[in-house]
């Protein structure tokens, strides 16, 4: 008895040996795992398997990138929730928090029965927009109303005897008109809502061969002025796809 009582003990004590590590395995894990990865499997009913599979998945959709930041996209979805353009060059841009995906292609821009003066680089741009609450219409007083009075009545002469008043110098059936103008108010319009989710939008960088200026088409429509072409690499851009021009595919935009 004595020896079995031993015995027991010793596999306790084995026991608890060979368990403990197990029950912190996770935790010493824990630093090796991507943070967002992490959260995501923390109440998961098999951690690890959650971990496993959110870490093929996110090798299988890394991107290449160059040291600008551009980045050849594949499949998928972005943190927006809205496809890749697979095979474009990416770019997320923290200042105003969107993704801008670069076409390969540079197509032309037939104009007014030419099709070797401008051509375009097309950029899509995700985004995510907050929802904006509408605003109700309201009545503004702008002039405030005011009421004005006038007494009238039939005015009895004074009449003086010896030096002193007898009768007279007050009125008779006096009375009181009034006139109450009311204040105006003009209506101000209010300004309907917009539910917040994720956004795309076209961009179409446009360059003109003659001018050496560009422009920017959003979603079809120019937005400010042509601009001169700035930096000496743009206009080297420009100098080398004019040179092309005739060779390039034709793009369906409207300037």
């Amino acid at each position: 008895m004595a020896a079995e009582g031993a015995c027991s003990r010793h596999k306790a004590k084995s026991l608890r040996i060979i368990f403990v590590p197990l029950l912190f395995t996770p935790n010493i894990a824990i630093a090796a795992i991507d943070p967002a990865i992490h959260q995501q499997c923390l109440n998961a009913a098999d951690y690890q398997g959650c971990v496993t599979l959110n870490n093929k998945e996110k090798s299988s959709s890394q991107q290449s990138c160059d040291n600008d930041g551009w980045c050849i996209s594949t499949g998928g979805s972005d943190r927006f929730g809205l496809p890749r353009k697979k095979g474009w060059k990416s770019k997320y841009l923290a200042s105003d928090n969107t993704i801008r995906y670069l076409d390969p292609q540079i197509r032309k821009v037939p104009h007014k029965n030419r099709s070797n003066r401008y051509f375009t680089s097309l950029s899509i741009v995700h985004s995510y927009a907050q929802p904006i609450a509408a605003v109700p219409g309201y009545y503004k007083t702008v002039d405030y109303g005011k009421t004005e009075c006038t007494q009238s009545g039939d005015w009895k002469p004074a009449i003086y005897s010896g030096g002193k008043l007898v009768s007279g110098g007050y009125n008779q059936n006096p009375r009181t008109i009034c006139k109450t103008t009311p204040p105006t108010r003009v209506w101000v319009p209010g300004k309907p809502g917009s539910a917040g989710g994720p956004r795309v939008q076209n961009l179409n960088v446009v360059y003109d061969c003659e001018d050496r200026t560009l422009g920017y088409y959003w979603n079809g429509q120019l937005r400010g002025d042509w601009k001169k072409a700035g930096s000496s690499n743009t206009r080297q851009f420009i100098k080398t796809t004019c040179a092309n021009i005739s060779s390039l595919p034709s793009s369906g935009l409207k300037l």
